[in-house]
């Protein structure tokens, strides 16, 4: 590659120095395209130890060039984007990587056609980091330079691509709760029960004896999520073999559904149990119930059933999940 054609390529990216998108900086100001590159490649920089069997490198490489298509047709925020708009940035940037020196045409023709297929361990780490940081841009960026749609948005995007590594699930779960605490004030949403939280508790378990309430909150075996004060979920549990975390109830108020609250406290309860020191955990759902396949998404296995027939106590077959915790990111691709 001669010099003149050096120039012209770094030319036609440091468009991206001028073409904002959608989000802004914690300091109030439109974030660029490229400012948005650039920290996205730092993260897979940052992550080469969490996930030792990944090409960091070519993690690295498809960061960097993941968005040279907006050279071309600017930025489009991802819930106005169309498969039009897509097709559009596709074409034109596909022209202009055939028009580049053979040798380099090829490696980033490459690197598209893997990003595009999102088949491999790499391909899927880029995507899930790009979403991520969106989310991050926007809880350092002042609240007021949100707009209405990404008070919801940001609770849940980049969850599915980040669903295939517990690391990356992990991290997204930490920012939906940095995401609620810039929504609804500095407190955390999600801590262990307590005493006055009784009323709140009881609204949304018909179940546990009252008797048992005060065991709760004196072993720590309860947790709730607040929302402008309301608890609107509920996770509790018990040792199975005196050794075993047992979830034994996850309740989320019917009005806050659908909002990814119950991962929300399961992956907080992960963590505090893997914090404890446990390595495994277990749950269960009758199965009529559609939780046996929130739980299997989750990472739950199925481990077999029981069937209560006693007189008074009928009920469809128990399935029974099980869980590991405290593998190595290696370990745990595909869980």
């Amino acid at each position: 590659m001669d010099e003149r054609t050096f120039l012209d390529i770094l030319h036609t990216a440091g468009r991206l120095k001028d073409t904002l998108r959608h989000s802004f900086t914690a300091g109030g100001r439109p974030e660029s395209v490229a400012e948005h590159c650039w920290r996205v490649s730092l993260m897979a920089l940052l992550l080469r130890h969490e996930f030792p069997e990944a090409d960091m490198d070519r993690v690295v490489r498809m960061c960097l060039i993941h968005d040279l298509g907006e050279c071309f047709t600017g930025d489009i925020p991802s819930f106005d984007k169309t498969t039009e708009d897509q097709k559009k940035e596709d074409l034109l940037q596909g022209e202009w990587v055939a028009a580049l020196p053979p040798e380099l045409s090829r490696d980033l023709s490459d690197l598209y056609g893997e990003m595009e297929a999102l088949e491999t361990f790499e391909a899927k780490l880029y995507k899930a980091l790009d979403q991520l940081e969106a989310v991050i841009q926007h809880n350092e960026a002042p609240l007021e330079t949100w707009s209405a749609l990404e008070y919801t948005l940001n609770q849940t995007y980049g969850e599915q691509a980040a669903g295939f590594s517990r690391w990356l699930t992990g991290l997204r779960e930490y920012l939906h709760r940095e995401t609620i605490r810039k929504i609804g004030g500095e407190q955390d949403p999600i801590r262990f029960v307590t005493a006055a939280d009784e009323a709140g508790w009881f609204a949304l378990d018909a179940h546990l004896p009252e008797a048992e309430f005060s065991r709760k909150v004196r072993d720590r075996q309860g947790l709730v999520l607040l929302e402008d004060d309301r608890i609107i979920g509920i996770l509790r549990w018990n040792l199975f073999w005196d050794e075993i975390p047992f979830c034994s109830l996850l309740h989320i108020a019917e009005d806050r559904r659908s909002r990814g609250y119950g991962t929300l406290l399961m992956s907080a309860w992960e963590r505090e149990m893997a914090e404890q020191g446990f390595d495994m955990l277990m749950t269960s759902t009758q199965s009529d119930e559609t939780a046996q396949h929130f739980y299997r998404k989750l990472g739950y296995r199925d481990s077999g059933g029981f069937n209560v027939d006693i007189p008074g106590r009928e009920q469809p077959l128990e399935l029974v999940f099980l869980k590991g915790l405290g593998q190595k990111e290696g370990s745990a691709h595909g869980i």
